[in-house]
């Protein structure tokens, strides 16, 4: 870990009260922002991100609680406060603030609101934030999505969505300003916020599991205790020259990734990354000079280009660079430096090892994983919320039903989905299977969120091998396209389970949430 000290000076009287700083990386610079006091942004910058950052601005305003954003073509973007919502501004090439600037529609809320952070996963953007007021226990994160847009400086398209974080138990009150980080494996994703404790000083930090169904996304039961550690990768190393195998011009890890894998390589100088490898004669490499990135194919001693694409300009290759690639089902995307530069390319890529092929490049952290795309999510032990997607392929009987996409007329009253998220129509004698963990031994309310035509339909659940549970889903007279409906109650024992939901009436639902409740006994008196 770092080492402990200052990374910005103290002597710089800016840098006294710094409230909410951040840090981000780019081409070979890290950038720091804070606003001292609430005064108004600085900027900092160093080659480390142990430091020394030094300032390359003075104040230039802007509220607080600044965040950055690097969007997929290399541009940046300031985000920030701005009394009833979030606002944006554009970064120049030099990373100091154009004049290009909006507030965001539709990111209130309904009062003052600030902590802005945005996440892009599978092309979609989430923008959360928080609000009203830092002293309240009522304090919480709500977040807003775009869909079908090429850059995050969007000004009318996202749309608010449901606020996902917030507790007013005096044990555990006041969450929120968040950001989100990849997990370990490559593929998780978390969101860190901080909270407060009655009669205890100051604020903490915490970190908890985020699950996503398209634009749809939750926090997995936030909770001061028994929150999952996140996994680590199957393999990874800081020092690869010394955790990895010489085979002549190749450095390669001893073990092979599973057919569904993440790798990433950390590099400095034209590197030639190796993935897919069976032997020297028979293997994948990634090739770039910071301009030029494309992927070669090598059979029999054959090299063949299998993609080549510019990127969005020419990156300093003197400098720390990061490619990440994941691969499922014959669909391979790649990250530079976090900005997704190829998507969705059909490549079936042989089980194999990866590593490195050459010697002229400084070679970093290297990992992989067994999981990529979304699988995290499916194998990962739930603890309050399924979506309809998060089923475990290994245990369920899917071969008639189907994972439908959701797209309905956003114009219509009636109609309350969140377009390109995921129902799950069963049919047949199929099941859908999810793995869970009870936190406690305790009786579970059971909730699905059904498609209209479900409604009075019949439903059964089953835990482990158990005997399946009947029930039938309540029917309301609505129009909405979505109904939250109560299905009723599970008894769990403590630990890791497999929830099933069978068919029986041809059902569709988007969600499930079990939550321990208060077992009620019905007394009668005379």
């Amino acid at each position: 870990g770092l080492e402990y000290g200052y990374v910005l000076s103290p002597d710089y009287d800016e840098s006294v009260v710094a409230y909410a700083p951040e840090v981000t990386y780019y081409d070979g610079w890290f950038y720091l922002c804070e606003s001292q006091a609430g005064t108004g942004h600085y900027f900092f910058r160093s080659r480390s991100p142990e430091g020394p950052f030094v300032p390359y601005t003075g104040n230039v305003g802007e509220s607080i609680d600044g965040s950055f954003f690097i969007d997929d073509d290399g541009k940046a973007y300031f985000l920030r406060a701005k009394a009833e919502t979030i606002r944006i501004r554009r970064f120049n090439d030099d990373f100091t603030l154009s004049n290009d600037a909006f507030d965001i529609d539709n990111t209130s809320m309904g009062g003052w609101t600030e902590g802005p952070y945005v996440l892009k996963r599978n092309g979609i953007y989430y923008l959360t934030f928080t609000g009203v007021h830092v002293g309240s226990p009522g304090y919480k994160v709500g977040y807003s999505y775009l869909q079908d847009s090429d850059t995050v400086f969007n000004r009318y398209g996202y749309t608010r969505a449901e606020n996902i974080l917030m507790n007013t138990n005096e044990e555990w009150h006041t969450l929120g300003h968040s950001s989100t980080t990849m997990g370990p494996d490559m593929d998780s994703h978390y969101i860190a916020y901080h909270s407060r404790t009655s009669g205890v000083w100051g604020r903490h930090f915490n970190l908890s599991r985020l699950l996503f169904n398209g634009p749809e996304m939750t926090v997995d039961r936030p909770s001061l205790t028994d929150t999952l550690v996140p996994k680590m990768p199957a393999f990874y190393s800081h020092d690869p020259l010394n955790d990895m195998d010489f085979a002549g011009e190749f450095l390669l890890t001893a073990q092979k990734p599973l057919k569904t894998f993440t790798a990433e390589w950390n590099f400095i100088g034209n590197p030639k990354l190796v993935f897919g490898y069976e032997d020297s004669a028979n293997y994948y490499v990634i090739d770039t000079d910071g301009l030029n990135l494309k992927i070669v194919k090598v059979s029999n001693n054959i090299s063949s280009v299998v993609k080549a694409i510019k990127l969005d300009h020419q990156y300093d290759m003197t400098a720390l660079h990061t490619i990440r690639l994941s691969h499922r089902d014959g669909n391979v995307n790649i990250t530079f430096d976090n900005m997704e530069k190829i998507r969705n390319l059909a490549l079936d890529i042989p089980l194999g090892k990866i590593g490195y092929k050459g010697d002229s490049y400084e070679k970093h952290f290297t990992a992989f994983s067994n999981v990529a795309q979304g699988l995290s999510d499916q194998e990962y032990a739930k603890q309050k919320t399924l979506y309809a997607n998060a089923y475990d392929e290994n245990v369920s009987r899917l071969n008639a039903s189907s994972l439908v996409s959701i797209n309905g007329d956003t114009e219509d009253e009636n109609y309350n989905g969140k377009n390109n998220s995921y129902k799950l129509q069963l049919s047949g004698e199929e099941y859908a299977t999810y793995k869970i963990l009870a936190t406690n031994t305790d009786t579970y309310q059971i909730t699905m969120r059904v498609d209209n035509a479900s409604l009075g339909k019949k439903i059964a659940l089953k835990i482990d091998n158990e005997t399946p549970l009947e029930f039938v889903i309540p029917y309301v007279d609505t129009n909405a396209a979505f109904i939250n409906v109560y299905l009723g109650n599970i008894d769990l024992v403590k630990g890791i389970h497999y929830l099933s939901v069978l068919n029986r009436e041809n059902t569709a639902f988007s969600r499930i949430d079990f939550i321990p409740t208060a077992k009620q006994e019905t007394v009668y008196e005379n």
